[in-house]
């Protein structure tokens, strides 16, 4: 998901992919993203492909060692986990 961001008509290309990912996923079907993008960026790309909801987690970034952190650089990536709705069961 974060390199199609980085290209051309990204959005299109995004919106063919979640879509795709959503007909395929059976009814109470699970898609996870780990990104490097903020939720405010992520979830209403995946809300428009029209997942049921989108549950959100902080996966801290292990220091590495040897290398100088940027500044701007996010302490976390983010987890999505989008659900298909249907199912019923667990």
């Amino acid at each position: 998901l974060d390199a199609l961001l980085c290209g051309e008509d990204a959005h299109t290309r995004i919106a063919a992919l979640l879509g795709e990912v959503h007909r395929v996923t059976k009814p109470g079907g699970r898609y996870a993203v780990l990104s490097h993008g903020a939720p405010a960026s992520r979830v209403p790309l995946l809300s428009a492909a029209g997942w049921a909801s989108v549950t959100v987690a902080e996966v801290p970034k292990p220091p590495l060692e040897g290398f100088k952190e940027v500044a701007a650089a996010a302490p976390c990536y983010w987890l999505f986990v989008a659900t298909k709705a249907g199912g019923g069961g667990v």
